[in-house]
């Protein structure tokens, strides 16, 4: 069983559960970036299946085939069409991608149009069923071989399909027809660049391939039959159309030699020797050096001799095989451009750590580390192109030892502006050199300014959260920290999408801040919990519950912790709005959702962009429009709050059993007043369905409490709402759904 995400899994689980609409939030969210996996879209909708809801699938499917036919997977949009077509073979949304999915990847066939055609492949019903039959037409396609076990090799020279038959030419049966079925049980498929299909269309050039370039020769036979032949295989086949069996042994003879020098050849001892092509050509060495000269970069090379070092455990590599390395990193280093005092020092920091297992004449650079230091303008730029981790923190420690007097700013910058990895050693210097003032204001400069530095910014909150730091004096309270980290998440989710450049980074950076909230069970939560005001507490655990970047067992978990350190806020949350039950249909509560969905997705994130805006525009004392947003911001986390509480409280009215023996929930009833004799109808429904110009009452009000329960003919006063009194009978009860 293939292996999901937790996102995934929760789609699944949603799915059995009947969730549809659950299901379908989770499938949206997943195709932000939809995986490339055939085997999810396949396991998804053979559940979806089982479950009832295979009508769903066209709908859903349309989002990933119009994903990937943007990006030229045509076999992919096929492949994942296909297991919805199992199930729904007539989903007409999913025509447009299939249909130019199957032409782009069988553009060059001349008979495309026409298979298309007979197979009704154009139309937009029963897509499942015209796809199969169109591949029938193109696995018997005119011009294709195939092999029958006792025939030969046949080329197909006329296909009816009309009548459903193929005519195939074989050596000795010439217009053989077959009907589809037999043919498809019977033949086997041979490519067109296979070496038997080429004795048929290219028996001339093959015969003059065996006398000028065998070894050739014997690669396109190798690649016909799975990569390996023995000898016997291979004289049957040289000797049935190419050559006499006598000519065969001079031939072979001659061909041994190539074969067993060819770095693609692996030839089995004896005298009836196996040929197999190898997966890899060369030997270890040799294989390492190709890698390195297709490194793309400087760190990709330094990786590839750190495995070559590794490789040698402790022992110096062979000189003849050193060599070739060695004179590449002196032939980049000598072209390496003059400006680039980056690349030169990698350069030099190679060949000084590859000279310890890689033997070289000692003639040393024209570059020393020290000369190249003293010449940065720009640490920061400098250390962002250095791009190796040790070489980074060599290159540091060496700078600050040139600039004693500068160190401890230069650090600070380094921390605010340089890659992770160098920013957050530069921080641990400046505390290891006490410089606890300048450690507090690059803090307290990069919290206020996310921005600079994300990635540098989540270690650094972490860091405070988990008291590394207790003599650097910072501004932020812890709950500040985690409440400003959580808007900078859903700011990071909402600005990145699967197909930015940055898409990669983005979701690291993603999986950095959530991890503020989420490692050691949630420790940085539960630390700061005991001192919020009530108020507080209910905002917080709401901006968790209503974020996308959480999945729903985290924020269960989250939630669960809230109510535990936090008992006293909820208890007086149940006091106050209680757990009674309230009925309603299924279109007002669809409506609910969808605003509550509205609010959550889109007015939340918006106003949390407005703040974050608002935030950059300096003293937030005398910030008009953060104030603005702010206030907006505890509205909507209000009205949200209110909304999740009723809809988790809603039960659906079943109009099958609604009773109308008495004036109930879902009932339509007449009454008529009895001094003026007039008569009016009612429907007595939920509080989201009240309205009084057509008639609809809130069974919750006083007057539906006052009405339920009645029986045609019961006389009662009821209060109207004016003030006065008057009596009515209940003259007639149905179902308000019928």
């Amino acid at each position: 069983m293939p292996t999901f995400s937790n996102e995934q899994q929760e789609l699944i689980d949603n799915i059995k559960k009947k969730l549809w609409h659950r299901a379908e939030e989770v499938w949206l969210q997943i195709m932000e970036n939809p995986t490339e996996d055939a085997a999810f879209y396949e396991h998804i909708a053979a559940t979806i299946a089982r479950n009832g809801g295979a009508q769903r699938l066209p709908d859903l499917w349309e989002i990933p085939l119009t994903n990937f036919l943007k990006k030229g997977k045509h076999q992919l949009v096929l492949d994942i069409a296909r297991f919805a077509l199992k199930y729904v073979p007539d989903a007409p949304n999913l025509h447009p991608a299939v249909l130019q999915a199957f032409k782009e990847i069988h553009k060059n066939v001349p008979q495309l149009d026409y298979y298309i055609r007979a197979s009704h492949l154009r139309d937009k019903f029963n897509l499942g069923n015209c796809l199969a039959q169109c591949e029938e037409y193109l696995y018997l396609n005119e011009g294709e071989f195939f092999q029958h076990i006792n025939w030969g090799i046949g080329k197909v020279v006329e296909l009816d399909l009309t009548q459903r038959k193929v005519v195939i030419d074989f050596p000795k049966m010439r217009n053989k027809t077959l009907a589809f079925e037999g043919a498809h049980q019977f033949l086997q498929k041979i490519p067109q660049d296979h070496f038997l299909a080429l004795q048929e269309t290219q028996l001339e050039k093959l015969k003059e391939m065996a006398e000028n370039d065998p070894l050739e020769l014997t690669k396109i036979i190798l690649k016909s039959f799975e990569k390996r032949i023995n000898l016997a295989d291979l004289k049957a086949l040289m000797t049935s159309k190419l050559m006499s069996e006598d000519a065969f042994s001079n031939w072979w003879n001659k061909l041994k030699t190539k074969l067993r020098n060819d770095p693609w050849i692996e030839l089995s001892p004896g005298t009836r020797p196996d040929i197999r092509f190898r997966d890899k050509a060369l030997d270890y060495f040799d294989e390492m050096l190709i890698r390195f000269d297709k490194g793309f970069t400087l760190s990709d090379k330094h990786k590839i001799l750190k495995e070559l070092e590794t490789h040698q455990k402790g022992e110096p590599l062979p000189l003849e095989k050193a060599a070739p390395f060695v004179a590449r990193v002196r032939m980049w280093h000598r072209d390496c451009s003059k400006d680039d005092l980056a690349g030169r020092l990698i350069l030099v920091y190679l060949m000084d750590e590859t000279s310890k297992f890689m033997p070289s004449p000692t003639v040393p650079l024209e570059d020393s580390e020290d000369s190249i230091l003293n010449n940065i303008s720009n640490p920061v730029e400098f250390m962002g192109r250095m791009d190796i981790a040790n070489y980074e923190i060599r290159a540091l420690e060496r700078f600050i030892a040139l600039r004693p007097e500068e160190s401890a700013n230069l650090l600070a910058l380094l921390y605010l502006d340089a890659p992770p990895r160098v920013g957050q050693y530069a921080f641990e210097k400046l505390l290891e050199k006490k410089e606890f003032i300048v450690a507090a204001d690059a803090v307290n400069t990069l919290l206020d300014h996310f921005d600079r530095n994300p990635q540098t910014y989540a270690w650094t909150v972490k860091q405070i959260l988990k008291k590394k730091w207790p003599d650097v004096d910072l501004v932020h309270s812890d709950f500040t920290l985690l409440e400003e980290s959580l808007n900078h998440l859903e700011r990071v989710r909402q600005k990145y999408v699967a197909s930015d450049p940055d898409a990669k980074e983005n979701r690291h950076l993603q999986s950095l801040l959530r991890a503020i909230f989420t490692e050691d069970k949630f420790a940085n939560i539960a630390a700061v919990l005991p001192e919020l005001s009530s108020n507080e507490v209910k905002r917080f655990n709401n901006s968790i519950q209503t974020s996308p970047a959480f999945i729903s067992t985290v924020k269960d978990s989250i939630d669960n912790l809230f109510r535990k350190i936090r008992k006293d806020v909820f208890e007086e949350d149940a006091v106050e709005t209680g757990t009674k039950v309230h009925y309603c249909t299924t279109h007002s509560l669809k409506s609910k959702q969808e605003e509550l969905r509205h609010i959550k997705s889109f007015e939340i994130p918006q106003v949390t962009n407005e703040i974050e805006i608002a935030r950059g525009h300096g003293d937030l004392s005398e910030n008009a429009e953060y104030h603005a947003a702010k206030d907006r911001q505890t509205l909507l986390f209000k009205q949200m709050e209110e909304l999740q509480d009723l809809i988790s409280r809603a039960r659906i009215i079943d109009s099958d059993k609604v009773q109308t023996t008495y004036v109930g929930i879902g009932t339509r009833f007449t009454m008529r007043n009895i001094e003026t004799n007039k008569s009016e109808t009612h429907a007595l429904l939920g509080m989201w369905e009240t309205d009084p110009e057509k008639g609809i009452i809130n069974y919750l009000s006083p007057m539906g409490q006052s009405i339920i329960g009645k029986k045609v003919g019961d006389k009662f006063e009821l209060e109207l709402p004016g003030g006065e009194k008057s009596n009515f009978e209940i003259i007639s009860i149905e179902n308000a759904f019928k």
